[in-house]
């Protein structure tokens, strides 16, 4: 079985799917051995992508709720996040205008960048306190640790 691995923000190093690759190896009965690793790449992570979808939209979803707007679910508020911070301009030489491009949240080659990812959760985090008064708390590093 392979696996990737990457380097967190806290230097720690992060095995994707340790939990399948422990299973595995316990049902293989195996005590000891070689593991290859593969890089991961320089997209989002999936653990960004659930702290976004999880506790950013999440928070954001609920605050507009609480004050009244029309929002059923998550997905009603991921295009405004989309729109106000998930993008980059980019020059068209037709218009002769820059436009707006949304970034993906896929693990596509066109994906946001983790280093990127940081700087957006700021801009969000430091609007969700200004406007709307929440405290959008960053990711536990040690999440799987409590788990």
């Amino acid at each position: 079985m392979k696996t990737r691995y990457y380097i967190n923000e806290h230097d720690k190093l992060v095995i994707v799917d340790f939990d399948k690759l422990e299973q595995h190896l316990r049902n293989k009965k195996v005590q000891s051995g070689d593991c290859d690793f593969t890089p991961d790449s320089e997209n989002i992570s999936h653990q960004q992508r659930k702290y976004f979808y999880g506790l950013i939209a999440e928070m954001i979803c609920n605050e507009f709720r609480d004050r009244g707007n029309d929002v059923d679910k998550i997905k009603d508020v991921i295009p405004f996040i989309k729109n106000q911070w998930m993008y980059y301009e980019k020059f068209c030489p037709i218009t002769g205008m820059y436009i707006k491009v949304l970034y993906s949240l896929s693990n596509s080659s066109k994906a946001l960048s983790r280093e990127i990812f940081q700087e957006k959760k700021m801009l969000i985090q430091q609007w969700g306190l200004e406007k709307l008064g929440i405290d959008i708390p960053d990711p536990d590093p040690n999440w799987k640790v409590y788990k």
